[in-house]
């Protein structure tokens, strides 16, 4: 059920950012993808080599340029060996996170795929403002690779929010991970110890509380499953009592889950525009790769 025809991997050309492409090449070759690999030479960084040489040279952009498409093509065609994939290559200056995502549109992109370790952009993926440029810019999902697998994904953690983007997440999922095993996952939001502790619950209130969320909650992860299709012996539902990131990572080392699903934000689209911090310590702290969800009318 791939309904994709496009996939865009971003690359540094270091050896930690070999691993996307890779996870990459294999997406694209199991869901017969049109792939486009694209690495963007910052322009700020020709600019500061120029400076510390005291010299403007008018050639050296351009012979920057030819040098690194050189080394793109040659690091694209080390890794294409035995894989029937015919990969384009592109090369961009500008600010990475701008120039992915602009590659992304270009290419009508349906996955964007990247690493989350390596030099430049991608050592700066997941702590600074090229995560937020790129995550919150691209017109598409974007999977971070975290691990270097020779194997489809096993076990994946889907994050179920109850927004409209959930529907996305299992979409995504089914998708890129249609062998694993879905863990569906819902954390509670109420605020249940703050309310025992201001005397507005009892403890047995407290419980009971939490019991039929919980039962609420298990009934409405069943309900997505089978509205989407998915078979009882592919997936099994966990409410989580605590609704953090620190939860939804536990769960996902005590489930032994190779790939996490989530939204950018939360229940409001207007928000899920913007990568919120549940999603970033999510990205951070995940040891498994991690697939970012656009909200449906994104």
């Amino acid at each position: 059920m791939s309904g994709l025809s496009r996939i865009l991997i971003a690359t540094d050309l270091s050896e930690s950012s070999r691993i996307a492409v890779v996870r990459g090449l294999d997406l694209a070759q199991t869901h017969d993808l049109e792939c486009t690999i694209v690495h963007v030479l910052p322009r700020d960084l020709m600019f500061d080599i120029q400076h510390l040489i005291s010299k403007w040279d008018s050639t050296f952009e351009r012979d920057a340029i030819e040098r690194q498409t050189r080394e793109l093509n040659r690091s694209v065609q080390s890794v294409l060996k035995n894989r029937e994939i015919n990969a384009h290559t592109r090369l961009r200056t500008g600010k990475p996170a701008e120039e992915i995502a602009q590659q992304a549109r270009e290419s009508q992109a349906d996955l964007l795929v990247v690493s989350s370790h390596g030099k430049g952009l991608v050592k700066r993926l997941l702590v600074g403002s090229t995560t937020l440029g790129v995550l919150q810019d691209a017109p598409c999902p974007v999977l971070v690779v975290r691990t270097e697998q020779a194997r489809p994904y096993q076990k994946a953690l889907l994050a179920i929010d109850f927004s409209e983007t959930s529907r996305t997440v299992v979409q995504l999922a089914r998708r890129y991970a249609s062998n694993a095993h879905l863990v569906m996952t819902h954390s509670l939001r109420a605020p249940y110890d703050e309310m025992q502790r201001l005397a507005l619950l009892d403890k047995a209130q407290t419980q009971a509380y939490i019991d039929s969320a919980r039962h609420q909650a298990e009934d409405r992860l069943h309900q997505l499953a089978e509205s989407a299709g998915i078979s009882s012996k592919q997936y099994t539902v966990q409410v989580l009592d605590n609704h953090s990131p620190e939860a939804m990572l536990a769960a996902q080392l005590s489930q032994d889950c190779d790939l996490i699903v989530t939204g950018k934000h939360g229940r409001h689209a207007t928000r899920d525009r913007i990568l919120g911090s549940f999603t970033q310590s999510i990205l951070t702290h995940a040891t498994c790769d991690v697939l970012v969800a656009q909200p449906r009318n994104g």
